[in-house]
């Protein structure tokens, strides 16, 4: 149910923080509420909230996220039309948004959430519901902002506490940073009416509402001392906190400013879109999950240490790593491929990219595919499933084996004669002969002193046989003679021959 009476008393008391253009534009509006008059075919249907999957399927709810939102998705929080603290004819108001989004940051299946802002601002009392509600919310998922026509006062207050702020193209608005309070007196038309108010307060309350009584005549020094500066000065200190990077001077004034000049003095981040929020944030959710598997090691191998670096720079942390020495591969087209594997260790299995000219990483990956190394060797690429290209293998040249291959002993210890040229078999050939001949010649030098001592030994054992009554001794075990042993042929040819000539010799004798 719509609370009327809530909107009605906001708009009478109620100090807002509102861009005065969209506060004209919004008076007859008011003044309609004020007197009774039905107004509600003026005003939009408010927006519901919405769950998006990483598909881009949405699905809106009211108060209960649906049991159908799948997992990695994000919710969209709408802050859309005038700011108000309770539902109304203008628009949801912080108080269901505040639980809209607690309710998606305690949920499982919900990465993170963006509020959508297309806001003129709104009422003060409203800010800090939905403020708190983003910065409790951002302990379990990111909050990102996406501004998509105007984020002004009120809706500055509320998107200062997202993580990051987006603007959607060159003509939305943001800033409006400053603080009012408008006040009716209706005397007058109390009086046409026939009514006359008087005030009347206790002795002591000498400064009830002072501030409204003095306004009234004219007088603003109270109002502006008393309630103005110190909520304004809450609303600049808040902005402060969430945007560090604010150039003050020319942001906290009030002035409203296009998307450029917004980026440029920090009051948004870049341009982008609510599909560029949702990636970024699933981007940020899977190198969050990444971390955190690395989380507690006590050493990181190259390639780790890498994906942290890396990681690290695109959640806009511009850590510096120190990285052992990487390989570098020269490939034969001149291109160099940068390795994630230190010097002497193993390449194949580990993540690649192209280097530069100094032999830096670039973000490119190598193409799937053999590629041709400077040495000859052929390194095999391709993609895997992470969308990372890596080495699955490295052969060695043609014929050659590759360095952890084990070579047949028969490959290894070949034959000399094999291993020869034709032309140095030839030659060892030669040198065979000639040392052969040498060896023949002092052997037949030798074999002719040792031959003419057996023709002597011969002659004389004749001799002795022939001569009566002697006979030949025993030997050998007592047999009458030695078996005659047979000489290799080919061995002692020289002495056969010679042997034979002694024994024609001493036949004719």
């Amino acid at each position: 149910m719509l609370n009327t009476k809530g909107l009605i008393r906001s708009i009478l008391t109620g100090v807002w923080f509102l861009e005065p253009r969209a506060a004209d534009g919004y008076l007859l509006v008011a003044l309609k509420i004020l007197k009774g008059e039905k107004v509600q075919d003026e005003i939009e249907t408010p927006q519901k909230a919405y769950v998006v999957s990483s598909d881009g399927y949405a699905i809106e709810y009211d108060e209960n996220i649906p049991d159908t939102v799948e997992h990695n998705s994000v919710a969209i929080i709408p802050m859309m039309g005038p700011i108000v603290k309770y539902d109304s004819w203008c628009e949801t108001g912080t108080q269901t948004r505040a639980q809209q989004l607690i309710d998606a940051a305690n949920d499982p299946r919900i990465v993170g959430a963006i509020c959508l802002f297309d806001t003129p601002g709104g009422e003060s009392m409203a800010c800090e519901v939905m403020h708190k509600a983003i910065k409790t919310a951002r302990q379990n998922i990111p909050v990102y902002g996406v501004v998509d026509g105007m984020c002004a006062s009120a809706g500055m207050w509320i998107a200062s506490a997202c993580e990051k702020i987006y603007m959607t193209g060159s003509t939305s608005w943001i800033g409006s940073i400053g603080t009012y309070i408008s006040i009716a007196d209706f005397s007058e038309y109390y009086a046409k009416e026939g009514i006359k108010v008087r005030d009347i307060y206790a002795t002591k309350s000498t400064e009830k509402n002072a501030d409204y009584r003095d306004a009234l005549q004219g007088k603003d020094e109270k109002m502006k001392s008393r309630v103005l500066d110190p909520i304004n000065e809450l609303f600049l200190q808040t902005v402060r906190n969430g945007r560090p990077n604010l150039d003050e001077a020319k942001t906290l004034t009030g002035q409203l400013f296009l998307s450029a000049d917004g980026i440029k003095y920090g009051l948004a981040d870049e341009y982008g879109d609510v599909n560029t929020a949702i990636n970024d944030m699933l981007l940020k959710s899977k190198n969050e999950k990444e971390l955190a598997k690395l989380s507690g090691k006590k050493k990181l191998s190259m390639q780790e240490a890498s994906d942290v670096q890396r990681i690290l720079k695109s959640m806009g942390i511009p850590v510096q790593i120190q990285m052992p020495v990487a390989q570098v591969l020269e490939a034969e087209d001149g291109r160099k491929i940068y390795v994630y594997a230190e010097e002497g260790e193993d390449p194949v299995g580990k993540r690649c990219v192209y280097a530069d000219d100094a032999g830096e990483p670039t973000e490119e990956n190598v193409e799937d595919g053999d590629t041709v190394l400077s040495d000859g060797r052929i390194a095999t690429v391709s993609t895997h499933d992470d969308g990372m290209s890596y080495i699955d293998a490295i052969s060695e040249k043609e014929g050659e084996p590759a360095p952890d291959e084990e070579v047949p002993a028969s490959k290894t210890k070949k034959p000399v004669a094999k291993a020869k040229t034709k032309a140095k078999a030839k030659s060892d050939e030669d040198e065979d002969e000639d040392e052969a001949s040498d060896v023949a010649s002092m052997l037949e030098a030798f074999g002719e002193k040792l031959l003419n001592s057996v023709d002597e030994k011969i002659s004389g054992l004749k001799s002795e046989i022939g001569s009566p009554g002697n006979t030949p001794r025993a030997t050998n075990g007592g047999r009458g003679h030695t078996p005659k042993e047979e000489v290799p042929q080919g061995k002692l040819s020289a002495i056969q021959r010679r042997m034979q000539e002694i024994t024609e010799k001493n036949k004719g004798k």
